[in-house]
């Protein structure tokens, strides 16, 4: 029932989440977060 747009959204912000998974806590750089 979600919309092309919902769907774009939510796979962006998985994306998010690996990338925040990925990050190095000695020096970090943090992902922009989705819109």
């Amino acid at each position: 029932m979600a919309t092309d747009e919902e769907k774009s959204q939510l796979a962006e912000w998985k994306k998010y989440r690996v990338l925040v998974n990925r990050v190095d806590t000695s020096s970090p750089i943090w992902p922009e977060i989705p819109s």
